[in-house]
């Protein structure tokens, strides 16, 4: 797989640091699974691979993974806060997508909120439990054509089933080309489809291994080598 995100020597503060020397290199193809205590640093680290912060030195560069991705946008994030308007209909949103983002395939939005069971389009945004909401935007972030999606606390508020439901459509409808980062608390629930994990602690990457690696190098799952590197705190 070739590299399609590296950070060198990023440092970024805010009334503290966050980040020190930070050396980071994503290849394509993955999920990883980003994990850490709060506070610790994932969604900062996920917006500045997402150019919506920027390091205060270092270097981050996103590279063209194959040609598939000259055409596309190389960025799909997602917040951990809405960011959808409450006047909007779902309707409505799908076709304001549509219109901003040249990379967004309003069929596939359709196809997708098919999928997690969403067919009343004329809901406005304000009216949606969070689950629900949860679900829109999920929607509305794989039917985007990106190099690197970056979902920021995707599954909280999301009940057990709506959860399983949501993992297994990014199987189905991401590009397997692309890698999806996914900043989560909830590990037992990715531990099935994550190729990778990330885990920062102490303004670092503490840890960047393959999966496998933790079960049979480590010899236990994904939730019990977290427990072992956070002390059992989160």
């Amino acid at each position: 797989m070739a590299i399609i995100a590296t950070c060198e020597q990023v440092n970024k503060s805010y009334q503290k640091p966050v980040f020190k020397q930070m050396d980071l290199r994503i290849e394509s193809g993955k999920i990883i699974a980003l994990l850490g205590e709060n506070g610790c640093g994932k969604t900062t680290l996920l917006k500045l691979l997402a150019g919506l912060s920027y390091p205060d030195s270092g270097r981050i560069s996103l590279v063209e993974a194959t040609d598939r991705f000259s055409l596309r946008t190389r960025i799909a994030y997602l917040s951990d806060h809405n960011l959808l308007p409450g006047h909007f209909t779902i309707d409505a949103v799908v076709n304001y997508h549509a219109d901003l983002f040249a990379n967004f395939n309003k069929q596939k939005a359709y196809d997708i909120l098919a999928y997690m069971h969403i067919s009343d389009y004329n809901q406005q945004i304000k009216s949606l439990s969070k689950g629900l909401l949860e679900r829109v935007n999920i929607s509305l972030i794989f039917a985007m054509d990106a190099m690197l999606y970056l979902l920021d606390e995707p599954l909280s508020g999301v009940d057990m089933l709506a959860r399983e439901q949501m993992l297994n459509g990014l199987l189905q409808f991401v590009d397997e080309f692309s890698t999806v980062i996914i900043a989560t608390h909830m590990i037992a629930e990715v531990e099935f489809l994550a190729d990778e994990i990330i885990m920062v602690k102490n303004g670092d990457i503490a840890y960047h291994l393959a999966s496998d690696v933790i079960r049979t190098d480590y010899g236990c799952s994904i939730a019990d080598f977290y427990k072992q590197v956070y002390g059992g705190q989160s």
